[in-house]
């Protein structure tokens, strides 16, 4: 009885996705791992989701201003 409750909330889950391509925001130099392993997760969460995930790089001040950045994008 608990599952047949969660079944109208689905499609309206499904509905609210963006058109447009999701960005992830490393807050470190590209090359690095941290930008190798993210770009290797947001492949395998591109397929998952059905969408394009842009992964951008934005190094300098030890990760400050890609935290910052990403802090304001929400």
């Amino acid at each position: 009885m608990d599952g047949a409750l969660c079944l109208p909330s689905i499609p309206r889950a499904q509905a609210n996705c963006p058109d447009w391509p999701i960005n992830v925001i490393v807050p470190f130099a590209v090359g690095g791992p941290t930008d190798a392993i993210t770009r290797i997760y947001a492949e395998f969460l591109s397929h998952d989701l059905g969408q394009k995930l842009v992964v951008e790089n934005v190094a300098r001040a030890g990760g400050t201003i890609g935290s910052t950045r990403a802090a304001r994008n929400t």
